[in-house]
């Protein structure tokens, strides 16, 4: 890993200073809409349903973070001379509905970092920032994890994958947002190559270590990804004694352009092998708990623009894998239709819904919405509209 930092140090031609010019700009995105829901009844444990069962909900809210997520922020470059630049950003959450800090109540829970690049296609930066796998997954879907039925969001990916972590703690978010990080880029042609090492909790017992390489291809019209992350369980998803065990996550696929369509594709693997015996008590009473050692996503989506705006259809199937007992599905679908009212306003008619079988209990998202299901073989369907302000 210190070769390359040095590399990619050395390979950025940094100018003379005095002819530095630097700009910062305040950004923004508003996200509201309205919500209708429905719950179905569900087993309160798998497969039968002689453990009882939770009745069947509705409901009507007022959202935020259905869509693309509310968010304000700072992005800065600093012009070095020669090609080379200073880079930084300081993105906040919040949900518009209350005016909560979103991301745990991280000031800047979305992205905090500064880095370098320069002309000839290097990059590095440092902080909290989005990993390889993140900009993969969603660059592999239209709806990139935003409104309900997004197969990012849908596939466990996010609250699942560091159980019980705090915010602050060095593992809040990973493998999305990754703390105490450093992002190394290098464009080659038509291909750009990535890796990402994170130092986690920092601590002696190297909890929360991350290393996520990835590479992706774009040429005309086509797209392709493939990334692949490790990483030690988090601090706060295991007991003081446990041995972190390694998780690991895999993301494949493509985009392709067929005249006004884009039409995508690909799969999502997640594997933890912790033995449960050794979860914290923050990471079993967490509300997205799993008795599953392995999970499997498969999907494909489309996106077509029309004269107001566009039409997005996403479709995934969920496998979750047990050991010595049946497996559980799901099935999610999501509908966007997003019109647009001028450069920086546009209204959106979002609709998803998630069928799970008798040994699944999965939710159903949007961005940062979640509606949690009324137990396994739970069916979950949801309407929102919304308006999206840019500034």
């Amino acid at each position: 890993m210190k070769k390359i930092l040095l590399a990619a140090l050395t390979g950025l031609a940094w100018a003379n200073s005095s002819f530095a010019q630097s700009s910062v700009t305040l950004y923004g995105l508003l996200d509201v809409s309205i919500g209708f829901s429905e719950r179905g009844a569900g087993t309160v444990a798998p497969g039968t349903a002689a453990s009882g069962m939770r009745a069947k909900s509705r409901l009507t809210d007022l959202q935020s973070n259905v869509g693309p997520g509310s968010r304000w922020g700072l992005r800065g470059t600093e012009d070095l001379g020669g090609g080379a630049k200073v880079n930084m950003v300081l993105e906040s959450g919040l949900s518009l509905d209350t005016g909560a800090t979103t991301q745990g109540g991280l000031l800047f829970g979305r992205q905090a970092y500064v880095g370098l690049s320069n002309a000839n296609g290097w990059w590095i930066s440092a902080g909290r920032q989005y990993s390889p796998m993140h900009a993969a997954y969603a660059q592999l879907t239209p709806m990139g994890g935003s409104y309900l039925g997004n197969v990012m969001g849908n596939s466990g990916y996010g609250p699942q994958n560091a159980m019980g972590a705090s915010a602050g703690g060095g593992s809040y978010q990973t493998p999305g947002r990754v703390d105490n990080s450093v992002l190394v880029r290098k464009q080659l042609g038509d291909f750009t190559a990535s890796l990402m090492v994170g130092a986690g909790n920092e601590n002696d017992r190297g909890t929360g270590r991350l290393v996520n390489p990835g590479i992706s291809y774009r040429k005309g019209p086509l797209l392709m990804h493939a990334t692949y992350a490790r990483w030690r369980a988090n601090a706060e998803s295991i007991g003081a004694g446990a041995d972190p065990a390694n998780l690991s996550m895999l993301v494949v696929g493509g985009a392709y352009e067929f005249g006004p369509v884009r039409m995508f594709a690909g799969h999502y693997e997640f594997r933890n092998p912790q033995d449960l015996a050794t979860r914290s008590a923050a990471a079993a009473n967490s509300p997205f708990a799993y008795t599953w050692h392995k999970t499997r996503t498969n999907w494909i989506a489309a996106r077509m623009p029309v004269s107001t705006g566009a039409f997005t259809v996403e479709l995934s199937r969920n496998t979750f894998k047990h050991h010595g007992a049946a497996d559980g599905s799901s099935t999610v679908l999501g509908l966007l239709y997003e019109h647009t009212l001028s450069k920086r306003t546009s209204l959106y008619a979002s609709a998803g819904q998630t069928s799970n079988n008798a040994f699944a209990n999965n939710y159903h998202s949007g961005t940062s919405y979640i509606l949690q299901p009324n137990g396994y073989g739970a069916k979950i369907r949801a309407v929102s509209l919304g308006m999206v302000h840019r500034f």
